[in-house]
């Protein structure tokens, strides 16, 4: 059994992404201590510095307090440098307190995790470090060469092992970091995407679901098809980040609705009721290149045929039999044929893309 901290870029209350999955399948053969991300505004900038909270016997999240805001007047890059100093001050006091005194590293949030700090710290001995990019952070930061400066100094440290959830981030990292990086994409819980209990298409509307952010990313544009077409209808679940996206939808489609968030636990039998699940996103998007799409190993697994726009990442996966690009698609001129024949849920590479199977390979690295 590993001690593992894991510097995730996500809080553990946020929508459920890879970290999450990942850090909960190590939880049960290791001890993992998820260290938070902290965002503002900060409770507090005196003791108790941290958080801890028991998700199970194996897993403890920590989210610190010990923090200085972003919008003080001095530079960002120092101030950067000041939390990290901060934070290991935070995480190194729990350590000692839980008489933790070996460990591994798995990192996420190139802005918060003290690794200068921890490695020149001798009181630790630290067995192995892992840098798991699982997004083009580039495109959401907006501080392209200062975050650049600082993925460089985790991923040309001789002992960080990477690895990345697309082709894309593989070949950039592998570029600037002068070394294999690990191709692992994102995956599904194999315990709860299952095929439910499935109704033959209705006649009238026909539904086409989607489960996910509605954010800048996300884009209707090519399933022009479907739009105000009395014939199907476009529910859409997740939380809105960008109001004027869905506020121009509902100005221009009369058959789009916004059905609000759900919780992960809800998602299964959400999908069920789907007749075809879409992946809308805008494929020029800047973040786009870097992204592994979970909801197409979701939807597959649980036997949706799926309609979807297609970037790098995503052709592989499409054999317009199950899984379907949306420019290739004219007119479905009989949805009851072309269901009957999207039963062919077999793809094993799919199948196999479990949070199971992905966490195993990272553990194997670490």
């Amino acid at each position: 059994m590993k001690n593992i901290l894991y510097f995730s870029v996500d809080e553990w209350n946020e929508i459920k992404k890879r970290p999450h999955h990942i850090a909960y399948e190590l939880s049960k053969e290791n001890k993992v201590y998820f260290i938070e991300h902290a965002k503002p505004p900060f409770k507090r900038f005196f003791p108790p510095y941290y958080k801890e909270t028991e998700i199970n016997e194996n897993l403890i999240t920590i989210q610190y307090n010990l923090q200085l805001p972003y919008n003080l007047t001095i530079p960002f890059q120092a101030n950067i440098r000041i939390n990290q100093q901060l934070i290991w001050h935070v995480i190194r006091k729990f350590l000692k307190i839980k008489n933790i005194k070996d460990f591994s590293i798995i990192i996420t949030d190139v802005f918060s995790v003290p690794l200068r700090n921890i490695l020149k710290d001798k009181s630790f001995k630290i067995n192995s470090i892992v840098y798991d990019c699982f997004d083009d952070f580039i495109g959401f930061t907006g501080t392209k060469k200062f975050f650049i400066d600082l993925e460089n100094k985790i991923i040309r440290n001789s002992k960080v092992t990477i690895c990345a959830v697309s082709r894309y981030l593989c070949s950039n990292l592998e570029s600037r970091a002068g070394k294999l990086v690990h191709y692992l994409p994102n995956a599904y819980d194999e315990n709860k995407f299952k095929p439910l209990p499935s109704q033959s298409l209705k006649e009238n509307p026909i539904i086409l679901g989607y489960v996910g952010t509605i954010a800048d990313w996300f884009d209707l544009a090519d399933f022009k098809l479907f739009l105000n077409n009395p014939e199907y209808v476009l529910y859409l679940y997740g939380p809105i980040t960008n109001n004027k996206i869905s506020d121009e939808i509902k100005k221009k489609y009369n058959n789009v609705y916004f059905k609000g968030s759900i919780s992960y636990d809800e998602v299964p039998k959400i999908i069920s009721e789907f007749d075809f699940a879409i992946i809308p996103f805008n494929i020029e998007h800047k973040v786009m290149k870097g992204v592994s799409p979970i909801k197409i190993f979701e939807y597959y697994a649980m036997h949706k045929p799926i309609i979807t726009t297609v970037w790098e990442e995503v052709y592989q996966y499409v054999d317009n039999i199950t899984i379907y690009d949306i420019k290739k698609i004219q007119v479905f001129k009989d949805l009851n044929y072309l269901n009957i024949h999207s039963k062919n849920f077999n793809n094993a590479e799919i199948l196999n893309q479990t949070w199971t199977n992905v966490s195993k390979k990272i553990y194997n690295l670490l």
